[in-house]
């Protein structure tokens, strides 16, 4: 069963039927609601952030709002006229904090605004913060198409895109830096999937892509299969139910025009399938359960081999309750035989008291900063292992491992992590000396490296040693890299959950 025998997909031939088929006033009404009055502080930057700032009501069954002056919407709770969310302090105040946040870390990338007509009154300050913003022709009809264009950024050509909502404003540095994860990784997309299946009214809820959260490289013709998705869906020609695997049909939320939820539709029929040819980098809740998951994964598999899967956050359903122990001492861990293990402080400061408690017989080494102190240690290691164990790690309540699967018998490095390295023309030129060939170690290529400072890593001290004797000349990483390629170097990959760990606070991705 593949993706498209599940759920409808907005294909050419939609397409083609709009354009011959809109009536002369459809068209109108239908470039009207997309169209752009003018633009304030236009942007060369290569990187854009776009967002919507519009206010109504979400559903064409809730009453029009009164018109809007920077009074009521300052005041929008007191005066009443609140449904969902106050808009000022949930998405003003976030979208203004953000644009602030971008312009002093990362004044190479823009804030993009589409702005609706009845919010005029904050060009200036928006403008002030060094935003870009596209005031629209007209107000939002409802939820939508308001929601909808921070999309129209999807035509840009040659830059990147991350598309947010504004309430998530303050946290933009973090999806900023997906964008270019996935960039520098040669793939086209990334997303967060919506893996709940029916909601609280029954209707299909899984979405392939979070419309708060992605990004792109690539460009796609939004404003024309917006228009065309409306058009259709009002016209009840496109389908809007689905077939998920053993149950019947179920109606698809959010193809109610122009309710909540219509934007998230049009990036499931859209612009999904056409993002998955390009390669999609996707972020999975470690907790996601869903049929339909396997399903969305194996169609981003057969759309380009390519893809890729990040898992973050933590299961409690999954290797113990996964609640973190807090008692000192209590939770014992099981070492790889013959192994030194190393408590390493990654973060620089003073070793933490460690919250397990090793094997008596196990020799412990401490370690602070980065790897280059750790390989300094192994010069002093005897035994056949070292496990580079971060000193913050906790176990879970059935305790943890170090690494006891056989099969790293044959491995010289195992790692828990990987990161990626743009390729200058030093290294360039340095890998060609080393014999590295290929397109990977092109100049300004993204090459894929062990990240030794992940959590749980483990090294044979013979080559831990053999790494050490480099001196400082060049990253470790690197020169790993290089000897995988070569065949001097065996490198397997662990996970730290399997193992029994938990993190002591938020994943970072």
């Amino acid at each position: 069963m593949s993706w498209t025998d599940v759920f409808p997909v907005l294909n050419d031939d939609h397409l083609h039927a709009y354009e011959h088929g809109v009536s002369v006033e459809e068209r109108v009404e239908l470039d009207e609601w997309f169209a752009v009055d003018r633009v304030i502080n236009r942007s060369k930057a290569k990187h854009l952030v776009t967002c919507s700032l519009f206010w109504k009501n979400a559903c064409a069954d809730e009453p029009d709002l009164p018109p809007l002056t920077l009074d009521r919407l300052v005041r929008a709770q007191e005066l009443g006229l609140v449904e969902r969310f106050a808009p000022w302090d949930h998405y003003v105040q976030p979208l203004m904090d953000g644009a602030r946040l971008l312009r002093d870390k990362r004044p190479d990338v823009v804030f993009r605004i589409y702005l609706a007509a009845d919010l005029h009154f904050l060009v200036e300050d928006l403008a002030g913060l060094g935003c870009e913003i596209h005031l629209m022709r007209t107000s939002s009809v409802r939820h939508n198409p308001g929601a909808m264009w921070r999309f129209l950024a999807l035509e840009e050509k040659r830059r990147c895109i991350t598309v947010v909502d504004a309430d998530r404003g303050r946290s933009v540095l973090a999806d900023i830096q997906r964008t270019e994860l996935m960039a520098m990784g040669r793939l086209g997309f990334w997303r967060v999937p919506v893996w709940g299946e029916l909601n609280d009214k029954g209707l299909m809820g899984y979405r392939p892509v979070l419309g708060c959260q992605f990004g792109t490289n690539k460009t796609f013709p939004a404003a024309g299969m917006m228009k065309a998705l409306i058009w259709h869906t009002r016209r009840g020609s496109i389908g809007t139910q689905c077939r998920p695997p053993g149950c019947g049909e179920q109606q698809v939320y959010g193809t109610q025009w122009p309710d909540y939820g219509f934007d998230e539709w049009f990036l499931q029929s859209a612009i999904y399938p056409r993002a998955a040819r390009h390669g999609i980098l996707s972020f999975i809740p470690a907790s996601a359960r869903s049929r339909l998951l396997p399903i969305d994964i194996e169609y981003c598999t057969w759309a380009n081999p390519r893809a890729e899967i990040t898992y973050f956050g933590t299961d409690g359903n999954c290797c113990g309750d996964g609640k973190h122990t807090s008692v000192r001492g209590e939770s014992l861990v099981r070492v790889r035989p013959d192994c030194t293990v190393v408590l390493r402080n990654r973060k620089g400061m003073r070793s933490a008291v460690p919250r397990f408690t090793l094997p008596k017989h196990c020799r412990t080494l401490k370690a602070v900063g980065g790897v280059i102190p750790l390989l300094r240690k192994a010069t002093r290691v005897r035994t056949q292992w070292i496990a580079d164990v971060a000193d913050d790690l906790v176990p879970g309540n059935d305790g943890a491992e170090l690494f006891l699967d056989r099969r790293f018998e044959a491995a010289d490095l195992v790692v828990t992590g990987w990161r990626f390295v743009q390729v200058t023309s030093e290294v360039a030129e340095w890998a060609a000396a080393q014999g590295c060939r290929g397109l990977r170690w092109k100049r300004g290529a993204a090459l894929k490296a062990p990240k030794l400072d992940a959590p749980l890593t483990l090294w044979r001290t013979e080559f831990a040693n053999k790494v050490a004797s480099m001196g400082g000349s060049i990253d470790p990483a690197l020169q790993i890299a290089a000897w995988f390629q070569t065949g001097e170097a065996r490198i397997m990959e662990a996970r730290i959950k399997p193992q029994g760990w938990n993190l002591t606070g938020p994943e970072k991705l």
